[in-house]
């Protein structure tokens, strides 16, 4: 069975020889696949800092891959990467203490 990841991200780096292929969302996102052979990497590439608006897109790719969101890790605590979690509540989530930390700090500050 192929597994799946799919990141948040801004930018995703990859070896040179993976085929990869590109999905451009009607909200401007892009979503870039990365398939290696053992498993395909669904990068979203939002084009501008994450909203819910574009965390409800990323949610609708996510979901149509009918494979089951288990957890999500929070790599930092930028407001572009967690100000769309809101979306994934149903996902349990994971972050270092450093992250929680930051958005601790950061978080009411960012909300609109």
């Amino acid at each position: 069975m192929l597994k799946q990841l799919i990141l948040a991200a801004t930018t995703t780096l990859f070896a040179a020889n993976i085929a990869s292929a590109d999905e451009t969302r009607a909200t401007g996102a892009q979503f870039q696949i990365q398939d290696p052979g053992q498993f395909k990497v669904h990068a979203y590439v939002a084009p501008e800092n994450m909203s819910v608006p574009l965390a409800n897109d990323y949610r609708l790719y996510a979901d149509s891959l009918n494979k089951p969101i288990n957890r999500l890790l929070l790599t930092h605590g930028q407001p572009d990467h967690y100000l769309g979690l809101i979306v994934f509540e149903d996902a349990p989530n994971h972050a270092l203490p450093s992250s929680v930390k930051e958005v601790a700090e950061t978080g009411e500050a960012t909300r609109c």
